[in-house]
């Protein structure tokens, strides 16, 4: 059987920034989808963001606000675990976890680990790992942005940008997007996800590099990192 007809574990997170090295997780979904029944199995969580503060920027993306998450939120530390052992569950049965960008979701999951638990196993050994925005990028030679959104537009998936921006609702469009991307190219759904797994790991490291230089020959500060699925440098004050 495919992977495209197995199991996909879809899955998003909200934050508080866009660096994985210190943002802070304020929602997340992790959908088990079964691309032969159409079986659906969400999971969602809401934390308290471990008493910071949201900032208005982050707020004006998903909605969530500071007051919210605190009062209706669980401890972060709980998110953090469950969401880290949900992940593992899925890996352990060579479930594949599926996103847009999910590098920086998983990123994140791994130094929030660090912060709470820094002698912890975190994430633990890698699974499979699917990203459309990896895959998009490598298969599609458009001009242009590729958010969410606008790669779910070009596939023909519904998203609007009301919808947007919740963990829940962008983790379904991330699976969308994965099955139209496979039907439309025979040969990413030809591979196996071992193979997916280190050409994405190339794919996203010869993007990187490229991006790094044209930044360097501008004379523009950046911080890209050509590590996927989960960066490797560290959070200031935590061990790796």
């Amino acid at each position: 059987m495919n992977w495209l007809n197995g199991k996909l574990l879809a899955f998003d997170l909200e934050s508080t920034g866009k660096n994985p090295r210190t943002a802070r997780i304020v929602s997340a979904a992790a959908i088990m989808m079964d691309g032969t029944t159409g079986e659906t199995l969400p999971a969602e969580w809401l934390s308290d963001v471990d008493g910071e503060e949201i900032p208005a920027e982050a707020i004006g993306i998903h909605g969530i606000t500071t007051e919210h998450a605190r009062e209706h939120g669980q401890p972060l530390h709980q998110v953090v675990e469950q969401v880290t052992q949900t992940i593992r569950e899925a890996w352990k049965l060579g479930i594949p976890v599926v996103g847009h960008n999910v590098g920086y979701d998983l990123s994140l999951m791994e130094f929030e680990n660090l912060r709470f638990w820094p002698q912890g196993e975190g994430l633990g050994s890698l699974g499979p790992v699917l990203d459309t925005f990896v895959i998009d990028g490598h298969v599609s030679y458009r001009k242009g942005k590729r958010t969410l959104t606008t790669t779910a537009a070009h596939y023909g998936v519904a998203l609007s940008e009301e919808d947007a921006h919740g963990a829940t609702a962008d983790a379904f469009a991330s699976a969308k997007i994965l099955w139209q991307i496979a039907k439309k190219y025979p040969t990413i759904m030809a591979r196996t996800l071992p193979e997916l797994f280190d050409d994405q790991i190339s794919w996203y490291r010869d993007r990187a590099e490229s991006l790094a230089k044209h930044f360097d020959s501008k004379g523009i500060a950046h911080d890209v990192c050509p590590d996927w699925p989960i960066r490797t440098d560290t959070i200031v004050g935590v061990p790796a």
